[in-house]
């Protein structure tokens, strides 16, 4: 996935500027039209990589959220999940299914599921999951271990991310 950075113009010494207002990334709209496809309010964000952050993803995805919809997608940082995160995030993933429509989306960034249990717990909380995957470095071994964690009638698809930095 691309993502554009953001800099700093020089003498400004406030928070950084984008130089640029792109287009979400392509993949990430192709993901957000899928959604829109389905009856959901969670989603979870699994890389199928151990030490692959989906936080990029959820940003991405809330890019298009706000370019499509006005409003921004709720990200739920669960990449570092503990017992105590977790029960936090289940609680929210179990009020946003009996709140009412207008509520945002809410995107759970987690952990590689054999890293992390509490992101199996997340995943399989979460309404809809989308693999993410590292291009060169996901095996077919890691993508399938996921998809059998979660179950296979949660996912949604997959997102390509970059290496890592």
């Amino acid at each position: 996935m691309r993502l554009f950075p953001v800099r700093r113009q020089q003498g400004d010494p406030g928070p950084a500027t984008a130089l640029a207002t792109p287009e979400p990334a392509l993949d990430a709209q192709a993901i957000w039209f899928e959604l829109e496809r389905r009856d959901w309010t969670s989603l979870a964000l699994v890389p199928a990589t151990p030490g692959l952050s989906t936080m990029p993803a959820a940003i991405a995805l809330s890019e298009v959220c706000v370019a499509l919809e006005g409003r921004p997608l709720l990200i739920l940082p669960g990449e570092r999940a503990d017992l105590g995160r977790l029960s936090q995030i289940l609680e929210q993933l179990s009020l946003a299914r009996l709140a009412d429509a207008g509520r945002d989306p809410i995107v759970v960034p987690v952990a590689s599921l054999p890293e992390s249990p509490p992101a199996v717990a997340i995943a399989r909380a979460a309404d809809c999951a989308v693999l993410c995957i590292e291009l060169h470095k996901t095996t077919v071994a890691d993508a399938r271990r996921a998809i059998a964690l979660v179950g296979a009638e949660r996912w949604l698809g997959y997102l390509v991310l970059g290496g890592r930095k």
